[in-house]
C-alpha cells in the first residue's frame, strides 16, 4: 500500500514533533554547558536506550519481511572497516582521541542511511506504528549522541572530524523499484546497525569509565 501525499505529510509532521520531544530532554540544558562527565552519562543513557530500541527494530522487521536465507547472507556493512568486532583489543592499543573522532565518523555516516532507511520503513506494506516510530526514534537519538560527542571533541580541542563520503550503495538501493531489492537493503541496512549499535555501546562504556579514572586521579592530585 503507497501512502498518499497527505499521510506522507502526516507521517513527516510526526517525525517532526517525535524529534522536537526527544531534543527537549536534552535541549533544557545546552551541551555546550554540560560538563565532560555529564556528556558521557548522556551518551551512556542514549546509546543504552538505542542499541535495545534497534535490537526489537531488527527483530520485528525481520520476522515480517524478510526471508530466512537473508540471515545466512555475509553482507558487508559500510562501517565495517571501523566498528570491529575485536573491541576490546582494540580499545586496548587505541588512543582516547581516536576512538572519540572515529566514533563522530561512524554517527555521521548513520545519519546519511538512517534518514533515507525512516523513510523507506514509512513506506512498507502493513508496517506497524510501532515499527517507524522506533526507526525514527533511532534516527533521533544518532543526532542527539553525534552532537555529544562533537561538544566533547570540542571541549578536548581534538583535530576536526574526517569528512564523510555520502556515496553510500544502499541509498540508491532503497528507493529501487523492485520491492525484493529494498525489503534486501533494508533488511542489511538494519542488520548493520543492530552491529554498531551494540559495539559502539562497548566503545562509549569504556570511554566513559576511562574518563571517570581520569577525573578521579586528577581530583586526587588537586
Amino acid at each position: 500500500m503507497q501512502l498518499s501525499l497527505t499521510q506522507a505529510c502526516s507521517w513527516a509532521l510526526l517525525l517532526v514533533v517525535s524529534s522536537f520531544l526527544l531534543w527537549q530532554n536534552v535541549a533544557s540544558t545546552s551541551m555546550d554547558q554540560m560538563s565532560t562527565t555529564d556528556l558521557y552519562n548522556l551518551l551512556v543513557r542514549k546509546s543504552s536506550d538505542n542499541r535495545n530500541r534497534v535490537s526489537l527494530l531488527y527483530r520485528e522487521y525481520g520476522q515480517t519481511y524478510a526471508n530466512r536465507s537473508w540471515y545466512r547472507e555475509d553482507h558487508p556493512c559500510h562501517t565495517g572497516a571501523l566498528l570491529t568486532s575485536e573491541i576490546k583489543q582494540r580499545l586496548q592499543y587505541t588512543k582516547d582521541d581516536d576512538v572519540l573522532q572515529e566514533m563522530i565518523f561512524v554517527t555521521n555516516c548513520w545519519k546519511i542511511l538512517l534518514k533515507q532507511a525512516v523513510l523507506a520503513v514509512a513506506h512498507l506494506p502493513g508496517r506497524t506504528v510501532t515499527l517507524l516510530m522506533r526507526a525514527s526514534a533511532a534516527q533521533d537519538t544518532n543526532e542527539v549522541i553525534l552532537e555529544a560527542l562533537r561538544t566533547i571533541s570540542k571541549k578536548l580541542q581534538l583535530e576536526e572530524e574526517k569528512t564523510v563520503n555520502a556515496s553510500w550503495m544502499e541509498l540508491s538501493e532503497l528507493k529501487s523499484p523492485n520491492e525484493i531489492t529494498r525489503r534486501l537493503t533494508l533488511f542489511n541496512v538494519l542488520r548493520c546497525l543492530y552491529r554498531d549499535t551494540r559495539n559502539f555501546n562497548t566503545y562509549i562504556q569504556v570511554l566513559t569509565q576511562r574518563s571517570r579514572c581520569l577525573h578521579s586521579q586528577l581530583y586526587v592530585s588537586y
